[in-house]
């Protein structure tokens, strides 16, 4: 089983989404909602970010600094240090922070709090299993793009294929609004062009 199927089996499990509820004081379907709908949109902003060399190599350093296990994702999420979580969404949304968490809120009604602190948990998770995904690339792959992290690593092709892999489990959600599936058919767009 690939390490994005792995988390994401993690991810979605009814417990984890109980677990991350009741820790934001929230219902578990919206917390799922917020997952599907956050994570492709910082992938999107990630790889948006990783499209010039100095990009890249920013990126590359950051997720050189997040390589950990993330077998146990409760126990990641516990330990995760919120306040490195809202650097690094600083660093992918810039001045954008503020409205995509607001945006957030509103599609999910979640309130403002709880949207940023589930953020400040994907955020650090992203970043490991980008790590994650580095380490375990086969050399030949990491040759593919004109635009690389040092030592060749190809981290707009990874993030790609994490926003595949996250976009097709959001659309495979029966219950999604088609306003929901109609703004990541969107992102996914402009990824093709």
């Amino acid at each position: 089983m690939d390490i994005l199927d792995l988390i994401k089996s993690q991810l979605f499990s009814e417990d984890t989404l109980n677990n991350l509820a009741q820790e934001a004081n929230a219902k578990p379907e919206q917390v799922e909602q917020l997952t599907n709908l956050a994570i492709p949109e910082i992938l999107k902003k990630l790889q948006q970010n990783a499209s010039t060399q100095e990009g890249a190599e920013s990126l590359s350093k950051a997720v050189d600094q997040h390589e950990t296990d993330l077998d146990d994702l409760m126990g990641f999420f516990n330990k995760t240090d919120q306040q490195d979580g809202d650097k690094i969404l600083g660093h992918i949304f810039g001045a954008q922070k503020p409205e995509v968490e607001a945006n957030l809120a509103s599609s999910t009604g979640l309130d403002i709090g709880t949207v940023i602190s589930l953020l400040t948990k994907f955020a650090p998770m992203i970043l490991s299993m980008l790590a994650l995904k580095k380490k375990f690339m086969p050399q030949h792959e990491t040759q593919k793009a004109p635009t690389q992290a040092p030592g060749g690593l190809d981290l707009g092709g990874i993030l790609g294929d994490l926003m595949g892999g996250f976009t097709g489990q959001t659309q495979s959600k029966k219950q999604q609004e088609p306003s929901v599936l109609d703004g990541l058919k969107d992102i996914m767009g402009g990824f093709f062009k």
